[in-house]
């Protein structure tokens, strides 16, 4: 222990304070995830000082009913910020709230141990319910004031015992694994600091909960070895290992470095001064000056905006306003050496609190450019959007301007800065912050001042009339072109709260300004009243508990400004999915477009490692983006067109972007939508018709093609689509809603492709029809089909769905040429089916449906047009009438249509080049159920790997579409996910090949047999000399007899060159990877299921590094199931190699290195990368690093393949 008079020891949150007089002080703060707070203190005393001392705790004499208690404690108060508390009582005595805590603190669970020792049980019982009260029933708060009872009752003899048997959960889990729980463990214990316990340190303070284990220390809350421990230094201080610290006149800075303190001559830089601030010396700026990088210079022009809203002004005054619009906040007035510019902020009503008016767009206009930032993403709600002239950009700096664009997830803030600028915009705080070099003083303009020192000018106009009042000033810098504005006549000032009862207000907010909270260390630096003022108000008037983040938030900005780091509660940081917060991360995460941000990595979201970040999500770098040719990044799915126009890239699957020239005359692809009942949406006149047959042609010197729909009854009586039918170059492909296609009439094998026609099902029940003439279709096979021509038919086409010419006028074109007057004439001169009864009467919902469902479908359907909402960022690319008229009028027929409405929107406004937006995560009643084990994807794949395209290339055109993916190793299989062995055996061009049938080729080359949902090829199949191979109907074949001298065989492992990486983890292992015409693993669950059905022998062919070729038989071979870990038995070894390697692998489970099943102390597979049936370690290792680790003793393998075949096969 120090001999030092006043010895204090920070541990954590609790601080030790030892005096060489007997006053001992234990001060420990807490903070329960309710946000309620407690703070206790215990005060030790020497016997010497009873009776002589007095305060808030009283005088010692041991009498009680000398205490006073009719001054509340008022007569104690100390410093000029105290306040009297209020008559605001949440849990008055024998209110429900107070019975509901009494009954959780359960004192009697201690009494029969500890009721006669503590004579003060009803005061600290009456504690506990009252906190618990206030805390909203936490319970961390009940196990606080059990373990005091208990410890109290300990302190005076008693013995609590294992209270916690009847509270499991207030027993502390022990997260530091060289940390354990102790029923009485000391409140002293050697800490990195103070090695040794006190030997004055008495046992009856003990009490439960985590302590470090033998042989480590405590070093702020964590248990760590001595040589992990800090330095102590010269002066008396002690630092933790990787720190600093600056003596106290700044004359020396000391560094720990493993435990040892490297010291050097410190001293302050020009602009700087030696001073203690929030405990620390340091240089810190003189008065006047502010941190840029390492340097101080002239303090900039400062201005805040936060909560809801309070506007600090560059000289300093502070006031609130309420009005909803963009505002102008900045502005220049001009001048020859500075950057002209302008922001704007958007206040709104928040969708988080309670509809209060909070900022939420930052829009930042700089040499004619404009960056917005919200907090909006429609792509990944609850994240930030950026947008550059209205569009997503594809990478954030332009190095024309020096201008830097930086998004820090963890931090929650987007920061814009120049070599004049730093702009920081908090979106989930809703906050702004913005330094301007002080150059700019007194050249600025707009609600956030002027920046020229004098506060009483701030709310001048520009014509320097002064308002009449505050909402005239704000209502000056509105910006109410073209969106709703509301702006109040009137705005109550801060101060003016003064004469209401704000003690509800005050004790909500009360954490920002007190004095042993989170934010103790700055209060002395930056006054927090401001904000605690801003937050009374606030919760004042909306009583919503949530704002008082607001206020904190920003007060916690206001403190790193100044130089002040305030610790932040981890778990509150919501990183995106998949990524982890990480407080100590110094270098920045690793992108797909290989973009670091320096000024925001310090504390930000990281992938696991191994992965890289596209976007707002992590992938492995084989599955990132492209690299345009100039230089800009786009991920998979999205598209790049250069500034002329010239050049369209975009992005499939690899690292290269499909480049196609946009010719002069080339325009992006139109689209027609089949909707619903349907309404078809063509050139922006929608028609509601009830037709059986329609058709849509082309004329002129293109190849001709005729695209015919038919509509059927559905249960309701309400038509809708039921097939499609394709006329082209004399083939009739046809598709019906059952997902059955026919080419003249034949049934035909989905998915398929010729030369001039592809079609694909997709597992949630869509067709995707594309043809090699610029005509696509996506059928969902129940309503609606989006029909998308390339533009070359432009002014080419005619038909139930317009002409597709850009002029409205002829949109209801019939086939001899002349305008139709109405819509029933143009519907029934398209019939194609002489057999179909004309339509006679157009159905207008809005006649015969109630006023009440009109009413509905305008609010169901108003999100279309929102200009605020989810879908304006898409009003720029389609105009919203003419789908929120049509999707009112599907509404109108049945609101089962609505979210179909909703997706034609969505769809048609990412081909026009909008943005891709995840709306069915909005309306939830829109989301799309996936069959089949699965899942939603909103940029999935057109063609997903299935058992009859297992890789998903052949029969695909499309990259990114709204589907239905499979999970990573499941392939399709109709409309459910299946592992690879649960496919049926198909060959390409052929199909299904049934359980034990046979199919020869043409040729009669090789044979195929389906065995056990496996297909086996017997490549030595022919027709022997008296044997011809003829055609016989559909199946062909040896006329006289066949021959099979071949071997029916499965390959499970192949390696030949490297090409393939096989240190996998367990799930690759078990599902399989790589690719079955070059290296690969089948997978262990499809070995097992294979060798589980018969007896089957197992080969092992190599080919060494020299060119030796050996082999391995053996006779028996099985892989057991997951369960028991793929464990691999053999029986009968025969062979040429040298040594048979498998012999202490025999009944051996698998392991990877994220699964270790072998029998060594370390994991083999970690050490020798590669799964494989380890023992301790191995003799074999064919999955082992290629060129030295793919080892069978005593060689190393060039190639190596093995293999399963049915046992006497020969």
């Amino acid at each position: 222990m120090s001999t030092d008079p006043v010895f204090i020891e920070e541990l954590s949150d609790i601080i030790h304070i030892y005096t060489d007089f007997g006053l001992y002080i234990e001060s420990y703060i807490g903070k329960y995830s309710s946000n309620f707070h407690y703070e206790s203190v215990y005060v030790n005393l020497p016997q010497t000082y009873e009776g002589k001392v007095c305060g808030l705790l009283g005088d010692a004499d041991g009498h009680t009913n000398d205490f006073p208690e009719a001054n509340n404690g008022d007569k104690w108060k100390t410093g000029s910020n105290c306040e009297t508390p209020g008559d605001y009582d949440p849990c008055p005595v024998g209110s429900s709230a107070w019975t509901a805590a009494s009954r959780l603190c359960q004192f009697d669970r201690l009494d029969e141990d500890c009721k006669d020792f503590v004579n003060q049980r009803e005061t600290l019982l009456n504690s506990c319910i009252k906190d618990v009260c206030e805390s909203n029933y936490d319970q961390e708060v009940v196990c606080h004031w059990l373990k005091a009872y208990a410890n109290e009752c300990r302190l005076r003899g008693g013995s609590p015992g294992t209270w916690w048997d009847d509270v499991p959960q207030c027993v502390e889990p022990c997260t530091d694994p060289k940390s354990e729980w102790t029923d009485c463990g000391s409140k002293c214990f050697p800490t990195c600091r103070e090695q040794t316990v006190p030997s004055d340190c008495e046992d009856s303070t003990c009490e439960a909960g985590c302590r470090c284990k033998e042989g480590t220390y405590q070093e702020n809350g964590k248990c760590v070895f001595r040589h992990q421990c800090g330095c102590s230094l010269e002066d008396g201080n002690y630092i933790q290992d990787g720190t600093s610290h600056m003596f106290e006149d700044c004359s020396t800075r000391c560094t720990c470095d493993l435990g040892e303190s490297i010291c050097e001559t410190a001293g302050c830089k020009v602009n700087e001064e030696c001073k203690v601030m929030a405990g620390k010396a340091d240089c810190y700026c003189a008065d006047g000056y502010k941190r840029r990088g390492t340097e101080c210079t002239n303090e900039p022009c400062h201005t805040e905006i936060w909560g809801e809203v309070h506007v600090l002004t560059f000289d300093g005054q502070s006031f609130p306003y309420h009005g909803l619009c963009w505002f102008t906040l900045i502005n220049t007035t001009g001048s020859q050496n500075l950057a002209d510019f302008e922001i704007q902020g958007r206040i709104l009503t928040s969708t988080d609190f309670n509809q209060l008016p909070i900022l939420r767009g930052v829009l930042f206009i700089f040499n004619e450019d404009e960056f917005e930032l919200n907090d909006q993403n429609p792509d990944i709600p609850g994240y930030p959007q950026l947008l550059v002239n209205g569009h997503k950009p594809h990478r954030h700096d332009d190095p024309t301007t020096s201008l830097t664009i930086e998004v820090n997830l963890a931090s929650e803030v987007i920061v814009i800065s120049t070599d004049w600028l730093d702009l920081r915009f908090h979106y989930k705080n809703h906050s702004l912050n913005v330094d301007l070099d002080y150059k700019y003083t007194n050249h600025l303009s707009g609600m956030c001042g002027s920046c020229n020192g004098n506060i009483s000018d701030d709310l001048i106009l520009p014509n320097e009339n002064e308002p009449s009042s505050l909402s005239d000033f704000a209502k000056y810098w509105a910006q109410e072109d073209g969106i709703d504005c509301t702006l109040p006549e009137e705005v109550m000032a801060v101060s003016s709260l003064q004469h209401f009862n704000l003690s509800e207000a005050k004790d909500v907010c009360y954490e920002i300004i007190r004095r042993s909270g989170p934010y103790r260390d700055c209060l002395e630096v930056v006054d927090g009243h401001r904000y605690y003022n801003s937050c009374i108000y606030d919760y004042f008037f909306m009583k919503e508990p949530g704002i008082v983040g607001l206020h904190a938030g920003q007060y916690r900005e206001a403190c790193k400004y100044e130089g002040i780091d305030i610790e932040i509660n981890e778990n509150s940081i919501q990183c995106p999915s998949g990524m982890t917060y990480n407080p100590g991360s110094s270098s920045c995460q690793e992108t797909c477009s290989n973009e670091t941000y320096a000024k925001t990595c310090q504390g930000s979201c990281v992938c696991p490692e191994g992965m890289v970040l596209d976007k707002y999500r992590c992938v492995y770098r084989k599955d990132c983006g492209c690299d345009t040719p100039y230089g800009v990044y786009i991920s998979v799915g999205e598209e790049y067109i250069n500034n002329d126009c010239s050049v369209r890239c975009t992005c499939g699957k690899g690292s290269k972007c499909h480049v196609s020239i946009i010719n002069a005359t080339q325009k992006p692809r139109v689209q027609s939508f089949l909707i619903a009942e349907p309404v078809i949406v063509g050139m922006g006149i929608p028609a509601m018709v009830q037709y059986v047959n329609f058709s849509y042609q082309i004329t002129g010197d293109l190849p001709a093609f005729r695209l015919i729909g038919r509509f059927g009854d559905a249960a309701d009586t309400i038509h809708r689509l039921i097939g499609l039918r394709l006329e082209y170059i004399g083939l009739e492909y046809e598709l019906t809603e059952d997902g059955t296609l026919s080419l003249d009439g034949d049934e035909m094998y989905v998915p398929y492709g010729d030369d001039h026609v592809s079609v694909s099902l997709l597992i949630d029940g869509k067709a995707i029809f594309s043809t090699d003439f610029g005509l696509t279709i996506m059928y969902d096979l129940s309503s609606m089909a989006t029909i998308t021509i390339a533009m070359e038919w432009l002014d080419m086409t005619a038909g139930l769905c317009g002409t597709c010419n850009n002029k409205q006028e002829d949109e209801f074109l019939m086939p001899y040429g002349s305008i139709a007057n109405n819509v029933m004439e143009f519907g029934n001169s398209w019939l194609v089916d002489d057999g179909c009864t004309p339509n006679q009467k157009s159905i207008d919902p809005l006649v015969i449906l109630s006023t009440e469902q009109e009413m509905l479908g305008k609010a169901s359907c108003y999100i279309i047009g929102d200009p605020y909402g989810f879908f304006s960022p898409c009003h720029d690319y389609v105009n919203p009438k003419e789908h929120y008229d049509g999707c009112v009028s599907d509404y109108l027929i049945d609101p089962r249509y609505f979210c179909d409405a909703i997706e034609s929107y969505a769809t048609r406004c990412k081909a026009r080049g909008g943005p891709r937006l995840n709306w069915r995560l909005t309306l939830t009643q829109c989301s799309m159920a996936c069959p089949g084990g699965s899942s939603y994807n909103d940029c999935g794949e057109a063609c997903n790997p299935s058992c009859v395209d297992p890789y998903g290339l052949t029969y695909c055109d499309i990259d990114c579409i709204e589907t239905c993916t499979c999970p990573f190793g499941t392939l399709m299989m109709n409309t459910t996910c299946v592992r690879l062995h649960e496919c049926p055996c198909f060959i390409t061009d052929v199909g299904v090949i049934n359980e034990g049938d046979s199919y020869v080729d043409p040729l009669c080359n090789s044979r195929y047999t389906c065995q056990e949902q496996t297909l086996l090829r017997d490549e030595d199949y022919s027709c022997g000399e008296n044997a011809l191979c003829t055609d016989r109907g559909n199946e062909h074949g040896c006329s006289v007899k066949t021959a099979m001298t071949g071997m029916d065989k499965l390959v499970f492992h192949k390696r030949v060159d490297g090409t393939e990486n096989f240190d996998r983890d367990w799930e690759d292992y078990k599902n399989g990877f790589g690719h079955l015409n070059a290296e690969f693993w089948l997978g262990n669950e499809a070995i097992h299921y294979v060798s589980s059905q018969k007896i089957y022998s197992m080969r092992v062919d190599l080919l060494d590094t020299s060119g030796y070729s050996t082999y391995a038989n053996y006779e028996v071979t099985s892989v057991g199931s997951m369960e028991q870990n793929y464990v691999l038995h053999w029986e009968g070894f025969t062979g040429t190699v040298i040594v048979n390697a498998l012999t202490s692998h025999n009944d051996m489970a698998f392991s990877t290195f994220d699964r270790d099943n072998d029998l060594s102390n370390g994991n083999c597979a970690a050490q020798y990368p590669g799964g494989w049936w380890f023992n301790n370690c191995y003799y074999s290792n064919l999955n082992g690093d290629y060129g030295s680790g793919n080892y069978w003793m005593p060689v190393v393998a060039e190639e190596s393949e093995m293999k399963l075949r049915p046992q006497g096969a020969s």
